[in-house]
Parts: structure tokens; C-alpha cells; sequence
């Protein structure tokens, strides 16, 4: 396409939007839009509402982005072990019958976020559930040394030593090679995370629906349950038609960190778990 040389390509396009309202095919709107509210017990003005009636692009305050469910996500393992080390909080919790496969997601910490590590477990046997069985994270800003944040892998390899093991990392833009000590003295292996355009929204909807369906369980009162609690889409990037995270108020660091499996596990965690 020819473009003047005063011209840009926002001046050859532009979007439209329209409401049932508007649409001459939508017939009885007020009825329906009357319907809908009561049967969900909505005000006219939810943005739910505006939405699907009024074609307005309005965004939820209270809707986070994984839409989690602190009674119908969590669980409470049999024993919990809380320890610090180094500049990492660490939770290790013990594992529920017949695990025997991990996979453990790394973020690092960008300017004044944290450090974190989730680690997953399951039968991979029986495929029925996915389990939160460890979480490490820095305070606000924490910048551990590589050897610090890599002592974390070998305690988790360590306290966990039955079935394989993988770790995912989020090196944040950072190309730097790691340190291969870990391949030689623990046999772990860490690799980069594939990052593509539109991975961060569908990395969120992949996690959202492991714990929609019930597979994913999540440990009760952890870290990675309050930023679940908390994490929220970005209202001015969503108004623009992007998809950011709000990390105005703290960065959903654990969330990042949890939802970094997602392109490397089995097709099975986005099916329901069979009946018992």
C-alpha cells in the first residue's frame, strides 16, 4: 500500500463498533437487555451490561484475570515447611500420594519486583490433578545472586528426589547463559521459556482454565494464592486493546511464575479430572 509522505498508517484505518441498538436485525434489546439484568441480577450500568447490549468497551474493577476461587482452587497439604534461605521465603510443602512428576516455573525479578519460583507436581499415571507443592519468592526488588537463586533448584531437587524434574525460566530479556554446575551435581537442566506476541494473555487463560476445571490445586494461604486473589488485566491497556497486567499496586510475581509450565506440559491438564 502507497502512503503520501504526510500520511501514517492510522490515517488510512479506523475502527468501528456498533450495539444490538444499532444492529436492524436485534430486535425486542430493551426486553432482552431487562431479561438479562434479572436474570443475573445486574444494574443496567455493570459493565457486563454495557458490553453486551451497548457495544462499550468497560472493564470489570473486581474481575481478576485468572478468576480464582480461594475455596474451590486451594487445598491444605499434610505438613508445610516454611524456611528462608538466603534471600528467598521459601514453602515446601509435603506431597500428595503418588506424585512423581515436577515442574517447577522461574521469574526473575525485574526492577522492583520479586524473585519467584512455583513448582507443580503429579501422577503421571493417573493424570488427575495438578499440584502446588512448592513456592520461593524475594522481598519487593530483590536481586539474589545466580548462585542464591540456583541453590533454590538444588533444594528443591534435593527435598524432592523421586521422578523427574523440569525447570522453566523467564530470564526477563536477559540472554546470559546459566551456570551448567546444577547438570553436572543435581542433573537439572533449566531452560528459557518461549515467549511469542500474545503469550502473556494466553499463558493467564491456560492457568485460569486448569483451575476452572479443577485440575489445578493450588496450597492454601500461600503466596501464589494471594496473587491469584489479586491479579488483575490492566483497564487502560485493555481500553486500548491490549492485554497488560495491572501492576500498579504490587506485580503479580508468583502468578508469572506459576503460569510458565503452561507450553511445556502434557495436553491432558486442559481436561477435566475424571470421576473419582
Amino acid at each position: 500500500m502507497q502512503m503520501d509522505d504526510d500520511e501514517t498508517p492510522s490515517d488510512l484505518w479506523a475502527a468501528f463498533t456498533w450495539s444490538r441498538y444499532e444492529n436492524p436485525f436485534q430486535v425486542d434489546n430493551e426486553k432482552r437487555e431487562r431479561s438479562y439484568c434479572n436474570k443475573y441480577r445486574l444494574k443496567p450500568d455493570d459493565p457486563r451490561v454495557l458490553r453486551r447490549f451497548r457495544g462499550k468497551r468497560v472493564f470489570e474493577r473486581e474481575a481478576t484475570a485468572y478468576r480464582f476461587d480461594v475455596r474451590a482452587h486451594t487445598y491444605r497439604p499434610a505438613s508445610i515447611d516454611r524456611v528462608d534461605i538466603g534471600p528467598f521465603h521459601c514453602t515446601f510443602a509435603a506431597l500428595p500420594p503418588g506424585c512423581d512428576r515436577f515442574i517447577v516455573g522461574i521469574d526473575q525479578a525485574q526492577r522492583r519486583d520479586r524473585f519467584t519460583f512455583v513448582g507443580w507436581t503429579w501422577n503421571h499415571l493417573v493424570k488427575r490433578n495438578l499440584w502446588q507443592f512448592a513456592e520461593a519468592g524475594t522481598d519487593p526488588g530483590g536481586d539474589p545472586q545466580e548462585s542464591e537463586w540456583l541453590s533454590i533448584c538444588a533444594t528443591l531437587r534435593t527435598r524432592y528426589p523421586d521422578g523427574s524434574m523440569e525447570f522453566i525460566r523467564d530470564a526477563g530479556g536477559s540472554s546470559a547463559p546459566v551456570n551448567d554446575a546444577l547438570a553436572f551435581s543435581h542433573g537439572i537442566t533449566i531452560s528459557s521459556a518461549i515467549k511469542t506476541p500474545g503469550s502473556l494473555k494466553a499463558g493467564v487463560q491456560r492457568l485460569a482454565d486448569l483451575l476452572a476445571v479443577g485440575v489445578a490445586k493450588v496450597i492454601e494461604g500461600s503466596q501464589l494464592a494471594d496473587d491469584l486473589t489479586t491479579a488483575k488485566w490492566s483497564l487502560k491497556a485493555r481500553e486500548a486493546g491490549k492485554w497488560e497486567l495491572d501492576k500498579s499496586a504490587r506485580s503479580p510475581d508468583y502468578c508469572d511464575a506459576a503460569k510458565l509450565p503452561g507450553s511445556c506440559v502434557p495436553s491432558w491438564w486442559c481436561r477435566a479430572p475424571a470421576s473419582a
